[in-house]
């Protein structure tokens, strides 16, 4: 099973793996998160923005990158230099998505 996130609806969805996601709800695209994903309130707005810029920026979320020195940016000012930062890491690849990420940055998302 893996952990997908809809960020339309701000909903999480464990399913067997699948190239690209549908969210069963509102029929959104859904993202991969990986495994140690924990998703924020759904009334979170911010937070659910934090994560979408991580994910459009093909960030995610397993166990063996979770603890990293500098955290998880927990404030939206932070996440572009937190990108940048990790971006070197082993674990993270190039956002494939570039218009998923202008929806969050605009605030569609």
């Amino acid at each position: 099973m893996t952990r997908y996130a809809c960020l339309d609806c701000r909903k999480t969805f464990s399913l067997e793996w699948q190239q690209q996601g549908t969210c069963p709800d509102c029929g959104g695209q859904m993202l991969e998160t990986g495994k140690a994903f924990k998703a924020p309130r759904r009334r979170d707005k911010r937070a659910w923005k934090i994560v979408g810029l991580l994910l459009a920026a093909g960030i995610l979320f397993h166990p063996w990158n979770m603890n990293t020195p500098h955290g998880r940016p927990t404030k939206l000012r932070d996440v572009p230099g937190w990108i940048k930062w990790y971006k070197g890491g082993p674990y993270s690849f190039p956002g494939k998505d570039e218009r998923l990420r202008r929806r969050v940055i605009d605030g569609e998302l």
